[in-house]
């Protein structure tokens, strides 16, 4: 009888029976009740929490309506670029057309000329283009001394100089002054119109 052995009341086998019986779920109730939601296994895993998660959805909500407004304003502006340059091209067909029947010379428009310093008038009447600045300047005097007082040069952008007689804002003040002065204008001025305003 002495090599069987009763368990006693406190060995480690009937321990862990009666605390794994008892006392297991009472800890696990415990510890569920401690760590109130995923957060601390999210926390411990190296995860972001649902603050965390709700920040960033939150973040990501107005990078998209910033982004949407972004696009919508350069869509706008875009629009509105494209409405002003077929407006600004049907009114220079406008202006051209209406020169047609009273200027029999050739019309160029400033947006042909790349580089062409700014014109202060929407129609100036061109007496000559060269393309050394010494005859242009001499031309320039020529015209002057016609008369032509507002006679000035215009540097391109190609190293070429346009030498304007007379430039005005209104058409009908420009056609009157062209005919005024057609017989004293060298056979070979023509009209330029300013496109690009």
């Amino acid at each position: 009888m002495s090599s069987l052995r009763t368990p006693s009341r406190f060995s480690p086998s009937a321990w862990i029976e009666r605390f794994a019986g008892r006392f297991l779920p009472v800890c696990i109730l415990l510890c569920a009740l401690t760590l109130s939601s995923c957060d601390q296994f999210r926390q411990w895993a190296g995860r972001p929490t649902s603050s965390e998660l709700q920040a960033l959805s939150l973040r990501r909500d107005s990078l998209e309506k910033a982004t949407a407004a972004r696009t919508a304003a350069v869509r706008d502006s875009l629009r509105l670029v494209r409405e002003q340059e077929a407006a600004r091209q049907k009114d220079s067909l406008q202006r051209e057309e209406m020169f047609r029947g009273h200027h029999p010379r050739v019309i160029h428009r400033v947006s042909r000329f790349h580089g062409c310093e700014p014109v202060p008038g929407l129609f100036s009447l061109i007496g000559g283009t060269f393309k050394e600045a010494g005859n242009a300047e001499r031309f320039c005097e020529r015209m002057k001394g016609k008369g032509f007082d507002k006679a000035r040069m215009l540097k391109l952008g190609n190293g070429l100089t346009l030498v304007s007689i007379y430039e005005d804002d209104d058409a009908a003040s420009w056609l009157h002054f062209y005919h005024i002065s057609n017989a004293l204008l060298p056979d070979d001025a023509w009209l330029l119109i300013d496109d690009m305003r």
